[in-house]
């Protein structure tokens, strides 16, 4: 897979992690851009509701003082591929998943308590002015999509409790 694979396809390389999240050293940036971190995403998915919601993870952890624990990628359903190179394949959405706690705090303090956004948003074109909330899901509604098990070393009873819950903005 080469950079030059997305070039005239009508899809932006859709970073997983931002850059900016990873700016503390040129290493850490430099990394955002494999292609390992990257998946083809619409322009109004890339440019409008999912980089909204990422504004909204950034506002979390520096006006807000959150750790976040992020999980992100792409629902695959459809078998399309980017310019019918088999080796891209296109997500039919793309989810995050986000984990809030207060600064300081790991992942052994999750509780019944602790906040969590699980968002599922369609790679489409006509969405880019949607507000994120629209898209808010649940983690068990992600697992259901993807076939992955989030959270599967927190005790029974958290799990159960935080992947079903609806996040609703404060």
């Amino acid at each position: 897979v080469k950079h030059s694979d997305y070039t005239n396809s009508g899809y932006d390389r859709g970073h997983v992690v931002r850059s900016k999240e990873r700016s503390n050293t040129e290493k850490n940036n430099i990394s955002t851009f494999y292609l390992t971190n990257i998946i083809p995403q619409t322009p109004d998915l890339n440019r409008g509701v999912w980089l909204n919601f990422e504004y909204y993870c950034e506002t979390l952890c520096t006006k807000q003082n959150k750790n976040l624990f992020i999980y992100a990628g792409g629902v695959y359903h459809s078998n399309a591929t980017l310019n019918n190179n088999e080796k891209v394949s296109i997500p039919d959405s793309c989810f995050k998943i986000v984990l809030v706690l207060d600064k300081g705090k790991i992942l052994s303090d999750v509780n019944l308590n602790t906040t969590i956004i699980a968002v599922m948003m369609p790679n489409i074109q006509g969405i880019r002015k949607d507000k994120w909330g629209k898209y808010v899901t649940t983690v068990r509604r992600i697992e259901q999509s993807t076939g992955y098990d989030f959270f599967s070393n927190l005790p029974k009873k958290t799990q159960d409790v935080i992947e079903n819950k609806r996040y609703e903005k404060q």
